[in-house]
């Protein structure tokens, strides 16, 4: 049983804010790599614990989640509503550089749960150094950015003025 959304205010994400998909295909896209999951885990022969009838519950829990997005991407209020968010500006600020970066809610909402996730513990420098969740947001998670750019809300190029206020105006 569920008993949270991932990235919710009861996994102590940043803020305590909700998070969300920033499309119904990211949403799809998590049902297939739990699908992939299973048909993986579940193959003949690869584990002495293997169900073969989890494959064929899987393949239904997929269809599912299809059927109900066929149905989510007609609806026209649920995809305005997904066009307004997209076009709002969602601000990051940078770990490294400390600059705000302006990102589309469609890039927004997965790096904030990546953000929010506990650090990895798998090298020397102490699971922050392979863009992974929980040591925060660095341009270059965003498609084409970098800290060599100036900050998208003052302009700053090596020194970003609003880093000081904290806050994005």
């Amino acid at each position: 049983m569920i008993e949270s959304k991932i990235g919710s205010a009861d996994n102590n994400n940043d803020n305590g804010q909700p998070l969300h998909y920033g499309s119904p295909y990211q949403l799809r896209g998590d049902f297939l790599r739990l699908y992939d999951n299973c048909m993986t885990y579940h193959a003949p022969g690869r584990s002495p614990y293997s169900n073969p009838q989890a494959g064929e519950v899987a393949g239904r829990v997929l269809a599912a989640v299809d059927r109900q997005l066929k149905l989510l991407l007609t609806s026209v209020p649920v995809m305005a509503a997904l066009e307004f968010a997209n076009g709002l500006r969602h601000w990051l600020r940078c770990r490294h550089c400390h600059k705000w970066r302006a990102a589309p809610y469609v890039h927004f909402a997965p790096l904030r749960v990546a953000a929010a996730a506990p650090p990895s513990r798998g090298g020397a420098g102490g699971g922050c150094g392979g863009g992974g969740g929980g040591c925060g947001f660095r341009c270059e998670q965003l498609p084409g950015r970098g800290c060599g750019q100036p900050c998208d809300q003052c302009g700053g190029a090596q020194v970003c003025s609003c880093a000081a206020a904290g806050q994005p105006r």
